[in-house]
């Protein structure tokens, strides 16, 4: 397990472990933009306090049975997007009002479930209606897609 700390946006850092440490070296992590998960209520994973989670991709082989785990990140164009997009809500529509309320444990097992990556490497969440929606961060007039890059498709996203 990753004990990390991450910046959120507007000089926030927050403690957050994951259990990717068998999946992505640590190096692959170090000032890597990642899309943190920052609305569910803080818990403790092996007696570290976790104040979000990092989303990632997962896929595995079902002839080798091997695992791999990517993070799912903005897909940026320019330097300059980075420091602006850090911390910013990321959306499954343009139209949709920014919150911060937390989630509950069950709500994200819900969205999660719906959570993975199409044919471009594109998160989609799928809705009750089936219909595919791309997350995207929403940074001023653009939308910036969310992608897990070196996964099939149809890998998980959590």
């Amino acid at each position: 397990m990753y004990v990390s700390q991450v910046e959120i946006g507007n000089g926030s850092v927050k403690q957050i472990c994951s259990g990717i440490r068998q999946f992505i070296p640590k190096g692959e992590l170090e000032e890597k933009l990642c899309i943190v998960v920052d609305n569910m209520k803080k818990c403790k994973l092996r007696g570290e306090p976790s104040e979000a989670m990092i989303l990632c991709g997962e896929h595995t082989d079902a002839v080798t049975g091997v695992t791999s785990v990517k993070l799912a990140s903005p897909l940026i164009q320019s330097s300059e997007q980075v420091c602006q997009i850090v911390g910013q809500q990321v959306v499954i529509d343009a139209d949709q009002e920014i919150t911060d309320r937390k989630i509950k444990p069950k709500e994200w097992d819900d969205i999660s479930s719906n959570l993975y990556t199409n044919d471009k490497g594109e998160v989609v969440y799928q809705d009750e209606d089936g219909l595919e929606k791309v997350l995207f961060v929403k940074l001023g007039n653009e939308l910036i897609t969310v992608k897990v890059e070196g996964l099939p498709s149809h890998s998980a996203v959590r």
